[in-house]
């Protein structure tokens, strides 16, 4: 069985919905990964939602997002642009933006730390 570090009853109240439904998954999955919820980035502010690391696969980085395909406004090959969720703290902007290159660069962040 995976781990989840920390344990998903000390974590549970931070994740969004979407991120405890896959932290549930993860956690089911008869691998020996290690996953790791809420990596810290060395005094940054920002950071990845899961690492998930496996002794002979090496380290996978994910960005769990909330998003439904009607807050979806326009995407290209470089960012999406969506309809800020009103619940969350970041909501008094009128679009979000997000680069698709943020994984890569928490992946570089997280593998050279």
């Amino acid at each position: 069985m995976n781990t989840l570090i920390p344990s998903l009853g000390s974590c549970v109240s931070r994740m969004t919905s979407s991120e405890r439904r896959l932290a549930e998954r993860l956690e089911r999955k008869p691998d020996d990964d290690r996953l790791w919820y809420d990596v810290p980035r060395m005094g940054r502010n920002t950071h990845p939602d899961f690492c998930v690391m496996h002794p002979r696969r090496g380290i996978l980085v994910l960005e769990v997002e909330d998003w439904k395909t009607t807050t979806i406004l326009r995407t290209d090959q470089k960012k999406w642009e969506t309809i800020p969720n009103i619940f969350r703290q970041d909501a008094s902007e009128r679009l979000t933006e997000y680069s698709i290159f943020d994984e890569r660069h928490f992946s570089d962040e997280v593998t050279y730390a």
